[in-house]
């Protein structure tokens, strides 16, 4: 039997998992590649910082959905492909073969190249670390007010209605850095 690996939680990846739910794969054993059994729904990440949505609400528990379609999650990372053996190396020790392969990652943006990032940023990729941070989050504005810029991509830099989530105005400077006003 062929092995399908995909590696990821990116939306297309998301897009095939419940296509497989649907419709199994008979013809390939499915290996996923994954950091946990949660994804966050594309696109929900500042609607949960803004308070228009639960994290629950937004959160996708995917053990079902691998269940019903048959495939087989591995909660490790990628240290090393060989494309040539089509092999990867994982970051357990072990390593997987595989007859196709696809990678949907998400972006991640470099913490340490952003001065102040790492202890003041709130990141939506990768979705994992995320999903712990708001956490936190939501947590301390329940204690005081706090004032949240997210960096991140696409829909995730938006509120729910399309707008910048901060209300606030922003003049962007020579450098890109925005500066609220």
């Amino acid at each position: 039997m062929k092995r399908l690996v995909m590696v990821g939680l990116g939306p297309v990846h998301l897009y095939a998992l419940y296509a497989f739910a649907r419709q199994r794969v008979a013809s390939a054993q499915v290996v996923w590649i994954a950091p946990s059994d949660k994804a966050i729904i594309p696109g929900q990440e500042a609607a949960c910082v803004a308070g228009d949505q639960t994290l629950a609400a937004a959160t996708l528990d995917l053990l079902p959905v691998w269940r019903v379609a048959d495939v087989t999650p591995l909660h490790v990372s990628v240290t090393a492909l060989n494309l040539q053996q089509r092999r990867l190396a994982l970051s357990d020790g072990q390593e997987l073969s595989y007859d196709a392969l696809s990678l949907d990652l998400a972006s991640v943006i470099d913490r340490d190249q952003i001065a102040g990032a790492r202890h003041l940023g709130l990141f939506t990729q990768p979705p994992e670390f995320f999903l712990d941070m708001v956490e936190r989050l939501i947590e301390l504005a329940q204690a005081r007010d706090l004032n949240v810029v997210l960096v991140g991509e696409g829909a995730a830099a938006f509120d729910a209605d399309g707008w910048f989530d901060t209300g606030d105005v922003a003049t962007i400077d020579d450098y890109g850095y925005m500066h609220i006003t």
